[in-house]
């Protein structure tokens, strides 16, 4: 995951990343899909 303050100023790959003021609602958004994944333990299926 590539994260940048502005990205249309990177000096490479600006499209592919995240606006660095939107990270933190980004993992947010994450942490409870990866604390579901944990409790399905090793064999999800």
């Amino acid at each position: 995951m590539e994260v940048h303050p502005d990205p249309d100023l990177a000096p490479s790959d600006g499209p592919n990343m995240i606006p660095l003021a939107k990270l933190e609602k980004l993992i947010s958004g994450l942490i409870p899909f990866i604390e579901a994944r944990k409790n399905m333990g090793s064999d999800p299926l």
